[in-house]
């Protein structure tokens, strides 16, 4: 995602300049969602199924801020 440097998951940030990952800050704000298409199930855990990940649309993705990185 956009250059940034993740620190890896759960509480996932950016090393270089600590923007917090999207997705993940909706999924700890209860704004995303796992819909399965096949059996319409929340969080379907079948394999095979097709998920839907659906979410509020107030967690954007950001551009990476590290000075070094933009220069």
């Amino acid at each position: 995602m956009n250059n940034h440097n993740w620190s890896g998951w759960p509480g996932a940030y950016c090393l270089d300049c600590g923007a917090g990952d999207p997705g993940e800050d909706a999924l700890a704000h209860g704004c995303l969602e796992a819909t399965c298409q096949t059996c319409g199930v929340t969080w379907c855990q079948r394999i095979g199924h097709i998920i839907e990940w659906t979410d509020c649309g107030d967690h954007k993705e950001t551009e990476c801020l590290d000075p070094a990185v933009i220069s």
